[in-house]
């Protein structure tokens, strides 16, 4: 995944250096897709994207399904820090530290479905902890558009 080198604060920096990596939020989305068929999903709905974080819903069958949503822990005075920084790049700058909620469908199933909806779970538990990794190793800020 490529990268954008940005300034950050000495505060805000774990190491001596000033200098920090991000990726857009587009390429975040664009990481969860890679991941999804890296792990042979496929989305009962389309992603549905709403400032900054996003929603998946996958479905087996009617009553089994699985929703995923991602949002980022936005520390809007750290962002306008980062902005600060950095008016040269168009969007906002924000830490990357995602949250990953996981819901589920909660009906009563047969034995079949059961089993069904317990693999579907296990699957997208998965599937969303190596989106996290992948993404925590991409890089330590992500740009948003502004609005």
């Amino acid at each position: 995944m490529k990268t954008v080198e940005i300034k950050i604060s000495k505060e805000a920096s774990r190491y001596s250096s000033s200098k920090g990596y991000a990726v857009t939020f587009a390429q975040v989305k664009e990481l969860m897709e890679q991941v999804m068929v890296a792990h042979g999903m496929t989305v009962g709905q389309q992603l549905l994207e709403f400032n900054g974080h996003f929603n998946i819903e996958f479905r087996r069958a009617f009553g089994t399904s699985c929703q995923l949503r991602y949002d980022n822990d936005i520390d809007y005075k750290e962002m306008e820090k980062l902005d600060e920084l950095n008016p040269e790049i168009n969007g906002h700058i924000a830490p990357n530290k995602p949250e990953i909620e996981l819901g589920w469908s909660a009906t009563g199933r047969d034995i079949v479905h059961s089993l069904s909806a317990i693999n579907l779970y296990k699957q997208v538990v998965d599937m969303a902890a190596d989106f996290q990794d992948r993404l925590t190793d991409a890089a330590s800020y992500i740009i948003y558009p502004k609005a």
